[in-house]
Formats: C-alpha cells, sequence, structure tokens
C-alpha cells in the first residue's frame, strides 16, 4: 500500500518524505509515497537501469499509484469518506499533476519529473527509479509524488549557511533556473535581528509552464525590486530555524509551500553577498586557468581546479555536485576578476586576497618603488592563456 502524508514511515517511504510529514510551521503540498517494498516488487533482483525503463510496473501496483494520484487533491478526510463525500469534490480528481521524486538525502544525484499526468506517469516513474541506478546505488528507493503548486516565486532558505546567518535566496517562476544555474536570484544574508544584506539583480531567467501543453518556457525578465518584503523573508527564516530544517518553497498568492526538507552543513564564514561559497576549498590561480569563469555553474567535471560563476544559487545541481566531489566554487559572483590575474580566495570565504604563492613578492615589490595590490594583473610572459569559459560582462 501507498503511505499518504499524515503516516508515514521513515523506514518504509524514506528520510526526504518523513521530514516533510514532520513539519509543523508550514504549508506542505499533499502527497503520498511508493514505499520501499513497491519498488522492491517492481524491480526484483534486475537493477539495471536499462532494464528498469524497459520493465512494466506491475499492474495492481500501476492501478494502486493512479488511483493515489486522483485523490492527490482531496484532504484526507475526503479521502476517507463515503462515495458520496467524494463525488461533491469529483472536480478536484480531474488532471491532477504532480511531481516525482526520490525520497533520499542526497541532492543533485537523480532525475526528477515535474507536472506528470495520470497518462504518463507510469514512464515518470521508471525515469525516475533508472535513475536512482545509475547513480550506482543498490538499495530500494522510496518514491515521493506530491501535488503540484503552480508557483509565482521558487526559492530556498539555508539556515545554516554561517554561523550567524541563514541564506535565502528565490528567483521568478519555477525552480528549474534556480537548479540550472542560468539565473541571478534574489539573495538575503538573514539574522536574528533582521536583513544584514540583500542583492535583488534587476534581470532574472524566469521559467514557467505553457498552460496548453505542459511545455516549460523560458524568458529573461525585468524585475521591478524584491519578491518579497523584507519582514517575510525574516518571519520565514524564523520559522525554519524553529524547525530546525533548510527548506526548500514555492510561493503563490501569500503562501509558503515546502516541497522539500533537508539538512545542510555550514560552508562558509562570509558574511558578505559579493558571491556564494557552494563548496569548501582553497581558490588560488590565474583566472581562466586554474581557476574557471563561467556566466552559468558548472559541474565539477567540466572545471579546472576551481570555479567562479556570475551566476547560480547554493542548491543549483553543479554546487550539490561541487560540494559532493570537494571542488570549491563560488557561484553569483559580482567581483572584478580580470582575466589572467592571479588570485587567491580563502578555504570558506568569497572575497579576493592576496595570493598565498605570491606573497613574499607582493612583499618585496611593496618595499621597493611601488605597491601591488591583490588585485592587479600579473603578466605571464610563457604560457598561452587559454580560458573556455570566461565572464562576458553580463
Amino acid at each position: 500500500m501507498v503511505q499518504w502524508q499524515g503516516e508515514i514511515d521513515r523506514a518504509k517511504s524514506g528520510l526526504k518524505a518523513a521530514r516533510l510529514d514532520s513539519l509543523n510551521s508550514f504549508e506542505v503540498p499533499n502527497f503520498f509515497t511508493i514505499t520501499r517494498g513497491e519498488v522492491k516488487e517492481f524491480i526484483g533482483r534486475d537493477k539495471d537501469p536499462q532494464k528498469v525503463l524497459n520493465a512494466t510496473i506491475p499492474s495492481d501496483l500501476m492501478q494502486e499509484i493512479k488511483d493515489a494520484q486522483e485523490k492527490i487533491g482531496m484532504s484526507s478526510e475526503v479521502r476517507n469518506a463515503s462515495g458520496k463525500a467524494k463525488n461533491l469534490v469529483g472536480g478536484q480528481r480531474d488532471s491532477q499533476r504532480v511531481s516525482i521524486r526520490i525520497s533520499d538525502e542526497e541532492k543533485g544525484l537523480y532525475d526528477y519529473e515535474l507536472n506528470v499526468g495520470s497518462s504518463n506517469i507510469e514512464k515518470a516513474l521508471k525515469k525516475v527509479i533508472a535513475s536512482y541506478y545509475s547513480a550506482g546505488k543498490q538499495e530500494y528507493p522510496a518514491i515521493i509524488i506530491q501535488k503540484m503548486v503552480e508557483p509565482g516565486e521558487t526559492g530556498t532558505a539555508i539556515i545554516n549557511f554561517t554561523r550567524n546567518y541563514s541564506l535565502f535566496e528565490a528567483t521568478e517562476g519555477l525552480g528549474n533556473s534556480l537548479e540550472e544555474g542560468i539565473t541571478d536570484p534574489d539573495l538575503y544574508l538573514v539574522n536574528e535581528e533582521g536583513i544584514k544584506e540583500k542583492k535583488i539583480p534587476d534581470k532574472q531567467v524566469k521559467m514557467s509552464r505553457n498552460p496548453m501543453n505542459g511545455q516549460k518556457r523560458k524568458r529573461k525578465v525585468t524585475k521591478n525590486g524584491a519578491s518579497f518584503k523584507d519582514r517575510e523573508v525574516k518571519k520565514f527564516i524564523q520559522k525554519a530555524k524553529r524547525e530546525g530544517l533548510s527548506l526548500k518553497f514555492v510561493h503563490k498568492r501569500g503562501t509558503f509551500y515546502i516541497v522539500d526538507a533537508f539538512e545542510t552543513d555550514q560552508i562558509s564564514d562570509q558574511e558578505t553577498l559579493e558571491g556564494l561559497r557552494v563548496s569548501r576549498g582553497e581558490i588560488e590561480g590565474r583566472a581562466g586557468i586554474e581557476i574557471s569563469l563561467s556566466d552559468q555553474t558548472a559541474g565539477p567535471e567540466d572545471f579546472n581546479n576551481s570555479l567562479i560563476a556570475r551566476r547560480g544559487s547554493f542548491v543549483s545541481s553543479d554546487a550539490q555536485k561541487a560540494r559532493k566531489e570537494g571542488k570549491p566554487a563560488v557561484f553569483s559572483f559580482s567581483g572584478e576578476i580580470e582575466q589572467e590575474q592571479q588570485i587567491y580566495i580563502p578555504e570558506r570565504d568569497v572575497e579576493i586576497s592576496e595570493p598565498q604563492s605570491t606573497a613574499e613578492g607582493l612583499k618585496a615589490e611593496r618595499e621597493g618603488s611601488r605597491a601591488v595590490t591583490a588585485t592587479e594583473v600579473l603578466p605571464l610572459e610563457s604560457e598561452e592563456v587559454n580560458i573556455s569559459s570566461p565572464f562576458s560582462g553580463y
């Protein structure tokens, strides 16, 4: 049997579902889970991703899933009521759209599906389950199927971003632009006293859904100020800290709906929004050579020793991969960097400091006829410059 919100057993339905079920201070869109046991019934012993995609989910299990999807717009009281009571809300059962995700703590590893209708739910389920095994996993995952909320805005709250501050980030429309690292989010540093700093871009990449065919569409929009009032941000962070979890939300008509709850480690010592430290590690070398530069984010397999990107969020897929691989990266960087510039950024910071490897040379020059600053370009005499992804100046 599927497990409904309010009845979640962590051992059967996974950590992600259990955390969503534990939230008391926020609205959580209705969801149910396909338990580990039911996935095992479907998969059996063969965990080859391609065979999962080609398999057929048992008809009785598939019918149970489709019946649950039809009821996902109902409250638990209506869902468990008589047939007559259900018929009174029959309109709610038409074309219920859902998201499908692995109920697992690890992020950025698996596929997920959004806006799934009853006609394509089996295909979407198999794709999500296959991605779990493509990531090298060998257990049987539980699956979350959650009612879709079409957002005005999407974002996250990272409650322990630094020792003293939480991070709030948001974008207009769907959250794909945050996850894909192609937009400049609204950013806030928040503590108990209020907003220490905020950075609101002039433009954002907005992802929305075509109501006719359900396809995603992307466009650049001009912003007329922040999407949220400071008091809304502060109140949200306070409630998140009471829950003790970082949160992903969608916002619609004044209400925050929580679609994920997770723990995060403190990554940064920064108390500035000049950039977002998304993974630890010293960043040292020549800009565009040892240090990759990019407008958009990139995964750790696509950059050199480290990466500085003009766009991107803390919860983007590339940020999650960088943390997992232990490769240092700074996203949403707004400082000035010149190509070939020799720079150094400490392990948990975002501000450029004096390069450690050239500290003695700089000291000697300071004692000479002129001073050399840490942000000057140091000349390269013999090496060819090869910048694969320089800033474009956006």
